[in-house]
């Protein structure tokens, strides 16, 4: 194993590496799921004009917003790590409940008063799904479908908590100064995950045995960044958790495959992004669109609809006009972003504060 020297645990610093592929990944999120018919339209015709093949190799990009998914974990996986080595355990919670749960709980809301009346709606099912634990009380997903992933989100970032509940210990000091260490234990992790029950059993099952070792991937790249994990190793790990992800697929949902190959895509494409992280230069309307990527998450695949039947109250036999689809999704960004501005924000600035505080409370 290589020799690595150490640094100290990590300032915060922007990554725009990092804004491009949040951006990447929502536009293959909200394109497989509202424009995924225009796609395959336009493919189709570019085939019988030009008899290029670009269907089979395009439409995974965006086949069930599968690719977006994909690289919201490894960019999860990458962030959060970073995240858990520069915090203490009472920030870390402290930061992820502000980012995560006003905007969530505000989505919410919103989709429950529009579908008021579903018996879907109990009180017992809107707390586990505020909660994001509703897969351990069969609660249905809820925001049409989209916070599966941040019920697994919420899980990973437990992981975090419960791992950083050792720093500072003789056993992270240990580790921290022997990267042989650092990559049994992730490579422990992900033939781990093998193991995993099948869980959920009801709604999307089994995604969070499917998809937990995308996590790993983007740790293992955040620990090579931060010179705790070697090249070669981090590098192994990265492919083995794609492997490890691919198996899963292929055991519990093997049906997954018919969306092409998007984990492969989104492991490549993070790969390169990463890979070029220091050429990648910052712009503005990539960083504004990257800040709007978890409220456009939120709302997307429920609330675009209402912009549609706005502009359009009766759609024709095909559906929605794409000229009112696009009209309503430059609406629909520019509401995420008053959105972002007079809520969302306030509330990370209100968690970063707290953050700060128990920082100097522990320097007293």
């Amino acid at each position: 194993m290589n020799n690595i020297q150490h640094k100290s645990w990590p300032t915060h610093k922007r990554e725009f590496f990092i804004d491009v592929a949040r951006v990447l990944a929502f536009t293959s999120v909200v394109v497989g799921h509202k424009f995924y018919g225009d796609v395959l339209f336009f493919l189709e015709k570019v085939n019988e004009i030009t008899n290029l093949r670009l269907l089979d190799f395009v439409l995974p990009l965006f086949s069930g917003g599968g690719f977006g998914v994909v690289l919201f974990f490894l960019v999860s996986g990458y962030v959060i790590t970073k995240a858990a080595l520069r915090e203490t355990s009472k920030q870390f919670l402290i930061s992820r409940v502000f980012r995560i749960y006003p905007s969530l709980g505000l989505a919410l809301i919103l989709y429950w008063f529009i579908n008021t009346g579903s018996s879907d709606f109990t009180f017992n099912s809107k707390v586990w799904s505020f909660s994001l634990l509703g897969d351990f009380n069969n609660t249905p997903n809820q925001l049409n479908g989209v916070d599966w992933t941040l019920r697994l989100e919420i899980l990973f970032y437990f992981a975090c908590w419960l791992i950083l509940q050792l720093k500072g210990s003789k056993f992270t000091s240990y580790w921290r100064s022997n990267d042989w260490w650092i990559f049994v234990l992730l490579l422990l992790s992900l033939v781990g995950t093998l193991f995993l029950p099948i869980f959920p059993k009801f709604g999307f099952v089994g995604y969070v045995t499917i998809f937990a070792s995308v996590f790993v991937g983007g740790a293992a790249l955040a620990l090579f960044e931060l010179n705790t994990l070697g090249r070669a190793n981090a590098i192994a790990l990265y492919l083995f958790s794609l492997f490890i992800h691919s198996v899963q697929i292929s055991e519990i949902r093997p049906d997954l495959f018919g969306y092409g190959a998007f984990s492969f895509y989104g492991y490549v494409c993070f790969g390169l992004l990463f890979s070029s992280r220091n050429k990648i230069v910052s712009n503005s309307f990539i960083v504004l669109l990257s800040n709007l990527t978890y409220l456009t998450y939120l709302f997307h695949n429920w609330a675009l609809e209402k912009f549609y039947v706005f502009f359009q109250p009766q759609g024709d036999d095909n559906g929605y006009s794409l000229k009112v689809r696009i009209l309503s999704l430059v609406i629909f960004m520019v509401s995420m972003w008053v959105i972002h501005v007079i809520f969302e924000q306030p509330f990370i600035k209100l968690g970063r504060r707290f953050a700060s505080k128990e920082v100097r409370r522990n320097y007293r």
